[in-house]
């Protein structure tokens, strides 16, 4: 398991994070909860509530979104 340190330096790399206080980082990482997730999961759908917010540390993730032919 990461310590908030650990976090708090992965979020000083994300850009939307990278100009924050180091003392709001440590409030940020205290909330961080880690998941992994298999290959092939759905993280997120047009029609659900944006109410997380992913930070990939590792692994790659697939941003699409589907015409209504159901072509990406």
């Amino acid at each position: 398991m990461h310590s908030t340190h650990d976090y708090t330096a992965c979020l000083s790399l994300v850009p939307i994070f990278e100009a924050l206080p180091h003392a709001d980082l440590k409030t940020i990482a205290t909330v961080i909860r880690p998941t992994k997730q298999p290959r092939g999961t759905i993280l997120y759908q047009a029609t659900d509530l944006a109410d997380t917010l992913y930070i990939v540390d590792s692994g790659q993730v697939k941003i699409y979104q589907l015409a209504a032919n159901g072509r990406e």
